[in-house]
């Protein structure tokens, strides 16, 4: 009798904690349209709301529909109409649910339809998996774990369950995914769970824009949910970091390679220690150069004060006493800019060449490192010019009457200008100029 009861105990705290996760998550997609959820097993119940949240969702109109049901039958009109659309519009399958399962507030059905959009809509299009495909495909569970694997592999992520229970997996994946916003992952204290898993969230919703729709007592429960676990973890991937993060000195290098040459470094993370070079989490150089010998490494080149749109631009590395080692760029971009494509070619172990393109004008910041430090105190501004628009004005078709005549008009100054120049030859053998 007692093994009966803490197993209803265990099965009501995950459906509790399940509960609570999807209708965070609904109001999270409601609130553009300011209109919220209290309780699943009513609200819906007659059709508006699960109406609305489709037309969120799928960015699509679900058509005319009883704004203000007052009878059963206006209620499940409304009902089978947006589930009409599920099925029909979006493609998308259900088991086992029916306008009369919403309306009578059925807990375990209406939970199943919300996990089924969060499926499709949040976890499934962000992986680009087609729920329509009939041939071998990833699941969207499959998809989302390894996509955390490869981001913190060190932590050997297997579930979305107790994996995550002291905390420090999402601590590292805070810190993984925005290098340097969490540092203190790696340091955590397993036994503190609780205050590990708030305070890296609070950073994913602060700063990564994550919303906790689990909370961190969730997680850190022994029972928590999996469903739950994965609708929190899905919204990673599209996060981005906020400007003005508090992150530490990690940098990121964001640019991308221009060409495949040799010697071409593609979105690195790089953490700058005293001997060692971390990057993507894997020690990959163990240097002995001292910050005195870096100094004696130089940039050259005509692409270090002016680069131009569109066209190789080159800045020359010579690493001299600092030897060999990897040679990389940070570019901070003008606003709107996007990233520098870029390429490190090395000429030979004390000589690389950075080849970058920028697609618009303004002012970029170079910061160029070996081996993870940088050669100069404070990166290298460079003034890039769009030589094209400078030079070459874009020409309509009606426009080009005009140009042909001015073309004539200085074909017809030539017989001018030449007269005048025998004029002044002629006048100009005594070697001074008489006024006529």
């Amino acid at each position: 009798m007692a093994e009966e009861d803490m197993d209803i105990d265990i099965d009501a705290q995950w459906k509790k904690i399940q509960e609570k996760t999807f209708t965070r998550w609904t109001n999270e997609q409601l609130k553009v349209q300011k209109v919220a959820v209290k309780d699943l097993t009513t609200d819906f119940g007659d059709g508006v709301l699960l109406i609305v949240l489709l037309e969120v969702l799928s960015q699509k109109s679900v058509g005319r529909y009883n704004k203000k049901p007052r009878i059963h039958a206006q209620k499940m009109e409304n009902l089978e109409k947006v589930l009409k659309f599920i099925t029909d519009k979006e493609g998308i399958r259900l088991v086992n649910i029916g306008s009369g399962d919403i309306v009578e507030g059925n807990l375990k059905l209406i939970l199943g339809l919300i996990w089924t959009l969060i499926l499709h809509y949040q976890i499934s299009m962000g992986f680009n998996i087609d729920d329509d495909d009939d041939g071998p495909k990833r699941s969207g569970k499959q998809a989302l774990l390894e996509y955390i694997q490869k981001k913190i592999p060190h932590k050997n992520i297997k579930n979305f369950t107790s994996d995550w229970n002291d905390g420090t997996a999402v601590a590292a994946l805070v810190d993984a995914h925005a290098p340097g916003l969490c540092p203190e992952a790696d340091t955590m204290d397993p036994n503190n769970a609780l205050q590990n898993a708030t305070y890296a969230m609070k950073l994913a919703e602060d700063w990564l824009g994550i919303p906790q729709v689990l909370g961190p007592e969730d997680m850190t429960n022994p029972y928590v949910d999996e469903l739950s676990m994965m609708t929190y973890l899905s919204k990673f991937p599209e996060a981005t970091l906020k400007s003005g993060a508090p992150v530490d000195e990690t940098q990121i290098i964001k640019s991308k390679p221009l060409s495949k040459d040799p010697e071409v470094y593609e979105s690195l993370i790089v953490e700058k220690t005293e001997k060692k070079l971390i990057v993507d989490g894997q020690s990959i150089v163990n240097h002995e150069s001292s910050i005195d010998q870096l100094n004696t490494a130089r940039l050259d080149g005509k692409g270090l004060e002016q680069a131009f749109v569109g066209y190789d631009n080159v800045i020359d590395v010579y690493t001299d006493q600092a030897g060999p080692g990897d040679v990389m760029v940070e570019f901070t971009e003008p606003i709107g800019s996007p990233p520098v494509k870029y390429s490190v070619v090395k000429v030979d172990n004390n000589h690389f060449q950075v080849h970058f393109s920028p697609e618009s004008a303004g002012v970029y910041k170079a910061n160029i490192l070996i081996n993870g430090f940088s050669i100069e105190e404070n990166p290298r501004e460079i003034l890039t010019t769009d030589i094209i628009k400078v030079t070459k004005p874009e020409i309509q078709p009606d426009n080009r009457a005009n140009i042909e005549d001015n073309n004539s008009y200085f074909d017809s100054l030539i017989p001018v200008v030449l007269v005048f120049s025998l004029i002044l030859l002629v006048g100009g053998m005594d070697h001074s100029y008489k006024p006529l």
